[in-house]
């Protein structure tokens, strides 16, 4: 590159953009010396692109010297037309700096700039970029296609708003590349204008109706801690995607934000923008979990201690997902290479972590023999030989064995087998999650035996002290249980308004085809059946049901208890429509005004209950309390007595009919 000077001459067109222009990795990679050209000197470590573009950050390290805004300023143009006016397009090799934009980029000002171009250059040169040969790939970077002076320009270049210059590269690219920086927890989440991008991505659609493309991008320093993380910070990951919130999103200019909110909302909306995006992440996450399980492979061997490592991970994120063939599959991969490594203390507690974990899977298939005798119990012996009976280790696993007992209703057998883990992990920080998790596994013993007090205050324990924030599902998993509590307490509405907010959380952290949510929309579907609102109950068991067939296996219980909850629901709405109306008739003639009224009402149901006719007791209770409302008012003893008894009602034939 020939040696130039800050002088600036006018652009041979003053103020516009370049939309449809790209940079190419000539250009990414020559920039450092054109820069240092200009400054006598290079960019410093750490360089932010808000720095690149303003010479100044709200974010470190302080201003720079020269910036693109400043070079720019004299003609009112965008950086790429600055260097076609300085006849900067080519390489020394001849490679063009310039090309039809192929990609766009969506990125954080506030990241490292030169780790975006390693990252770009990686991306464009491996084996994500597949479409496109790395010469003929141009990105999108707004730093240098879009132009900044837009307040400052001419009547005659009056700026078009910024989210339509965003869409119309958008579209022509077809293909966005989120750079995930620091991809443990990416800036690029926290900003609006980010998540606007990828919003516009995923609404789009080329002529044959095919969804543009929406890919990850990682730095290669971060490829190289891509297994560690993986393999070691699980939950932190799992923490870190579920916090992805669009209405938190932020953007410099106040304006900006009002007007990527008001698209949001007039697009897909917030909620599902956010289901999208932590969908995507969660593909990628496998997707790329994958393709480095095989270079590993490839690299290390099948059977090296990376490539088990990610293989075990691949498999938690499937269990996540509620896939549990494949997470079983891997699981039992994992554990024939285990097996052959037996040869310490370190090789026999790993395999006793596989069978542990092949063992919830079990679990989750209903498969409580193959969990018990070729998973659970050989497991514990193993840690139980290796590190004693005191060791959080067999603490964890006899939780794991007490969750089985629990789900076969032996809840008396579960509750010993927590509170002995408990007392165990009673070392362990208070928030530490093994600990919580007993905790709420523990009050659920409670609660089945009976203590629903004891189980409540557990309950609300653990909620204050996870520290994981409302959108983690395993706040989700505390919340249901303080809902199951309610249930039991007869407080509907209170529980209803709780399994709603565990719905939204795993829609939003889990997805929509999740085993967890398909769970909750049973228990939302069981309040509304307890309430009397059948409508509502049979809508919620069927979309449960939907999701267990897609899920589960055939013939497991799960499916069965809500087809069966379906039948019941048909049953007892067309035995509701039959008892309203018969009551109805049988009042025919009464005054609705009158308590006496009521009161007739209550003894006709008092005799249905007594002769266990409990659907027509509970029409009967009701149209009592319909009449005790207008008579006497909805606050009388006799109104919310009557309420009482309609409840009580519902839940002996709840009970009866389940």
């Amino acid at each position: 590159m020939s040696a130039i000077t800050p002088a600036l001459d006018p652009p041979a067109e003053n103020g516009s953009d370049r939309l449809l222009t790209g940079v190419t990795l000539a250009f990414l990679r020559d920039l450092p010396a054109l820069v240092a050209e200009l400054t006598d000197g290079g960019w410093p470590e750490g360089l932010t692109t808000d720095q690149l573009m303003r010479g100044r950050s709200n974010w470190p390290p302080g201003p720079l010297e020269w910036c693109i805004k400043d070079v720019t300023s004299e003609g009112l143009c965008c950086f790429i037309e600055w260097c076609e006016g300085k006849n900067l397009t080519k390489a020394q090799d001849g490679s063009k700096y310039f090309l039809p934009i192929t990609h766009f980029v969506s990125h954080a000002w506030r990241a490292n700039f030169p780790q975006l171009v390693a990252t770009l250059e990686s991306y464009a040169t491996g084996g994500d970029n597949v479409d496109t040969p790395a010469a003929e790939t141009a990105f999108f970077l707004d730093i240098f296609c879009i132009n900044q002076h837009g307040q400052s320009l001419p009547v005659i270049h009056a700026p078009v708003p910024i989210d339509q210059k965003l869409k119309t590269s958008l579209e022509a690219c077809r293909r966005t590349v989120m750079v995930l920086q620091p991809w443990e927890k990416p800036a690029s989440f926290t900003r609006a204008w980010c998540l606007f991008e990828i919003m516009t991505t995923l609404e789009g659609l080329d002529p044959a109706g095919n969804s543009w493309k929406l890919d990850m991008a990682l730095s290669p320093a971060d490829q190289h801690r891509f297994v560690e993380t993986l393999t070691h910070n699980f939950d932190d990951i799992m923490k870190n995607i579920s916090n992805i919130d669009a209405r938190k999103a932020e953007a410099g200019q106040p304006n900006d934000r009002t007007t990527i909110v008001q698209r949001i909302e007039s697009g897909i909306g917030f909620w599902a923008l956010n289901d999208a995006v932590i969908s995507a992440i969660r593909t990628w996450l496998v997707d790329t979990a994958n393709a480095a399980l095989t270079r590993v492979q490839d690299t290390a061997g099948p059977e090296s201690t990376n490539a088990v490592d990610l293989s075990s991970f691949i498999a938690m994120i499937h269990k996540e997902h509620g896939k549990y063939a494949l997470a079983l599959d891997m699981y039992k991969r994992v554990l024939v290479v285990r097996g052959r490594n037996r040869m310490d203390e370190a090789g026999d507690l790993d395999y006793a972590a596989t069978l542990t974990n092949m063992g919830n899977v079990y679990v989750c298939l209903a498969d409580y023999v193959s969990a018990e005798q070729d998973a659970y119990t050989p497991a514990l012996e193993i840690i139980r030989t290796r590190l004693g009976v005191r060791h959080p280790r067999y603490a964890l696993a006899l939780s794991n064995r007490s969750n089985m007992y629990a789900k076969l209703g032996d809840h008396k057998r579960a509750l010993e087998g927590y509170k002995t883990a408990l007392e165990v992990q009673s070392r362990l920080p208070s928030e530490h999650l093994q600990y919580i998790a007993t905790l709420n596994n523990m009050a659920n013993g409670y609660s089945n035996l009976g203590d629903n007090e004891r189980a409540l205050e557990i309950f609300e324990h653990v909620q204050r002290n996870m520290g994981l924030g409302e959108e983690h599902p395993k706040f989700a998993a505390t919340l249901t249980n303080i809902a199951n509590v309610h249930v039991v307490q007869k407080h509907y509405k209170i529980a209803l308004l709780e399994y709603l907010q565990v719905s939204e959380i795993q829609r939003r952290v889990l997805g929509e085809s999740h085993p967890q949510y398909a769970t909750t929309l049973n228990n939302i579907g069981n309040v509304y059946f307890r309430q009397g609102r059948y409508v509502s109950a049979l809508k919620s068991y069927r979309s449960a049901l939907a999701l267990r067939r897609e899920n589960l296996r055939e013939g497991h219980p799960d499916t069965a208890r809500t087809q069966h909850s379906i039948e019941t629901v048909l049953q007892q709405h067309r035995l509701y429509v039959y008892a309203r109306g018969d009551v109805r008739r049988k009042t025919l003639g009464m005054e609705k005004r009158q308590e006496t009224t009521g009161d007739a009402i209550c003894k006709m149901a008092s005799d249905y209950e007594q002769e266990n006719r409990h659907t027509d007791a509970t029409v009967a209770y009701d149209y009592a309390g319909v009449v005790y409302t207008i008579a006497c008012g909805a606050n009388h003893g006799n109104t919310l007595d009557t309420q009482v008894k309609a409840a009580s009602v519902r839940e002996k034939l709840f009970q009866v009919v389940w």
